[in-house]
C-alpha cells in the first residue's frame, strides 16, 4: 500500500504537490482551486490485479480532465467512485451528474469531464477498459444509485477496499475476489439490451418499490405494506425483487444503510450510533452494527476510523 500526503509538505506548495499526486495515477487531470494554500490532501493506494483501489481525502477542488488531458494518455481507463461523505458533481458534454453517496459510478475517461463536491472523501477504483468489455462505452457516466448497487457486488468492493487498505489486513484470495467484482460490474453496466421489452413491467415496478422505500424507510415497513401501497399482490412483488437478484429485506436495508453511511463518517458528526440507529429505521444499535458489518465487512466505529475524512 502506498500513503501520500500533503501533510509535511511547506503550506505554498501543497496544492502543486496533490496535483502532482492525482494527476500522475495513470489518468491525466488538471486540479483548479481558488485558494490554493492551505490544502489538504492524502491517498492511500493499492493495487490488485487491473484494478488500482484508492481511499481519496482532501479539501475542496475542481477536477478537469480536457481534450488534451485524453490525448496525451496512452491508455483509457474507467474510473469507479462510491462517495463516502457527500455527493459527488460531475459536468461531461453539458450533462450534469450527481453521484449519491454509497453509489457505485463509473466515470468513462474517454470523455472530458469536471467533476466537483465540498470536500473529497470517496473510494476510486482505476479499471482499465479492457477489464470491463461489456459495459456501456457511449456514455460519460453510469450511476448506479444506492437502492440499485447489488448486495454482493457493494459487499465485493468494500472488500477489496478494507483489504487492501487497512494496516493490518485479513488474508483473503484478492485476485478471486477482484476477477468476480469486475464480472458483476460488466454485469451491472453491460450494453447488452437482450429482454429488455419484457422486463419494462418489472422495471417501473421496482422504481416504485424504491421510491416507498426512500420515503417510509425510516418506519418498520413490510412487504405486505407496500404491495398493498402499490395496488399489486405480494408473489407478484416476490417475482419483481428476484428478477433484480435483491430480496426486500436486503433492499430496504441496503437503503437505510446508505442513508446512515454519510451521517456515520462525516467529520463534523457527533451524533451516536444508537440515535443514528434509530433514525435510519433500524430497531437499536445492536441491530444496525449487525446489518452494517454483514455489508461492509467491519462494525460502524472501525469502518468511521478507517475511511473518515481526517
Amino acid at each position: 500500500m502506498h500513503i501520500l500526503t500533503t501533510t509535511d509538505i511547506p503550506e505554498n506548495e501543497q496544492f502543486d504537490y496533490w496535483t502532482s499526486i492525482i494527476s500522475g495515477r495513470g489518468v491525466s487531470l488538471s486540479l483548479e482551486r481558488e485558494e490554493k494554500a492551505p490544502f489538504y490532501g492524502k491517498v492511500r493506494a493499492a493495487n490488485v490485479g487491473d484494478i488500482t483501489v484508492s481511499h481519496i481525502c482532501c479539501d475542496d477542488n475542481l477536477t478537469v480532465r480536457t481534450a488534451r488531458h485524453i490525448a496525451q494518455d496512452t491508455a483509457l481507463y474507467f474510473l469507479l467512485y462510491i462517495p463516502l461523505s457527500s455527493d459527488v458533481f460531475i459536468s461531461s458534454n453539458d450533462n450534469n451528474y450527481t453521484l449519491p453517496v454509497g453509489s457505485l459510478s463509473l466515470i468513462n475517461t474517454a470523455f472530458p469531464f469536471v467533476s466537483n463536491n465540498a470536500s473529497r472523501n470517496l473510494l476510486s477504483f482505476k479499471i482499465p477498459y479492457h477489464a470491463l468489455p461489456e459495459v456501456v462505452r457511449s456514455e460519460p457516466a453510469l450511476i448506479c444509485a444506492n437502492t440499485f448497487v447489488p448486495e454482493s457486488l457493494r459487499r465485493l468492493a468494500m472488500v477489496l477496499s478494507t483489504e487492501l487498505l487497512n494496516p493490518r489486513p485479513i488474508p483473503k484470495d484478492l485476485s478471486t475476489i477482484a476477477e468476480t467484482f469486475l464480472l458483476q460490474l460488466n454485469s451491472l453496466f453491460s450494453a447488452n439490451t437482450e429482454g429488455e421489452e419484457a422486463s419494462r413491467d418489472h422495471a417501473y415496478t421496482f422504481r416504485q418499490v424504491c421510491r416507498f422505500i426512500e420515503a417510509n424507510y425510516f418506519d418498520a415497513i413490510t412487504l405486505p405494506e407496500v404491495a398493498a401501497s402499490l395496488k399489486v399482490s405480494v408473489p407478484y412483488l416476490k417475482r419483481v425483487l428476484a428478477s433484480h437478484q435483491v430480496s426486500f429485506r436486503n433492499l430496504l436495508r441496503d437503503y437505510r444503510l446508505a442513508r446512515a453511511l454519510p451521517q456515520l463518517i462525516h467529520p463534523y458528526s457527533n451524533q451516536g450510533i444508537a440515535k443514528l440507529a434509530v433514525a435510519n429505521g433500524f430497531k437499536n444499535q445492536s441491530h444496525f452494527s449487525k446489518c452494517f458489518r454483514e455489508s461492509f465487512y467491519l462494525p460502524p466505529l472501525k469502518f468511521k476510523s478507517s475511511f473518515e475524512f481526517v
